[in-house]
């Protein structure tokens, strides 16, 4: 990877990565020039950069062989990844999301999709608790669903949200609310209109 490297250009990259390791986001990007607010994301998962001073973060934590990337930078700049070792990843473990009983039907495959966005996203007059999910339907298909996660940097909690559609925009979505601790669905009237490669909200 010392030998190869990739221009990237202001706005959206394809990547691929040349390590033959596992490597740490904040680690494999950390040659780019990267602003407040640039995003990566591979078809299941994705991250924002929060500065300098917070690096990388979201459900995207490591890079990995054979895994493609897309990555939206504000300047261009060139990339060197390391040459990671077989131990330089941060120790990870897999676990098979299983959902709640009642909202087991939440699920979506990617695969089945062309185009994907993002959303980062709240929810406002509830606390909230862990164990909640959000999920983005388009009539009642479910087309992203994300479980809530702490954000260190506000010292808040969000829903970062992969969302998928064959349509390149347009197509109206709408949002369901798991609330664990009360074992309740809410449905929500607002809509979001899909873009292929939409970045909506970040933690703050």
């Amino acid at each position: 990877p010392l030998t190869t490297p990739i221009s990237l250009a202001a706005g959206w990259n394809w990547l691929g990565f040349t390590p033959q390791n596992d490597g740490p986001i904040g680690d494999a990007l950390a040659s780019a020039t990267t602003t407040a607010g640039d995003f990566i994301k591979n078809q299941a998962a994705s991250s924002t950069y929060y500065g300098e001073e917070n690096g990388w973060y979201g459900g995207l934590d490591v890079m990995a062989p054979t895994e493609g990337y897309m990555l939206n930078v504000a300047e261009e700049s060139t990339l060197i990844y390391p040459d990671f070792g077989p131990n330089d990843a941060m120790a990870r473990e897999k676990v098979e999301r299983q959902l709640p009983v009642a909202i087991s039907n939440w699920n979506v495959d990617y695969h089945d999709y062309e185009f994907n966005g993002h959303i980062t996203m709240s929810i406002d007059g509830r606390e909230g608790s862990h164990g909640d999910y959000i999920a983005v339907f388009a009539g009642d298909e479910c087309r992203g669903v994300a479980e809530r996660m702490y954000f260190p940097f506000g010292d808040s909690y969000m829903y970062s949200l992969m969302v998928y559609s064959n349509d390149i925009e347009d197509e109206e979505l709408r949002f369901k609310y798991y609330d664990s601790e009360n074992g309740e669905i809410v449905a929500y009237a607002e809509t979001v209109n899909f873009t292929s490669d939409m970045i909506i909200g970040d933690g703050f």
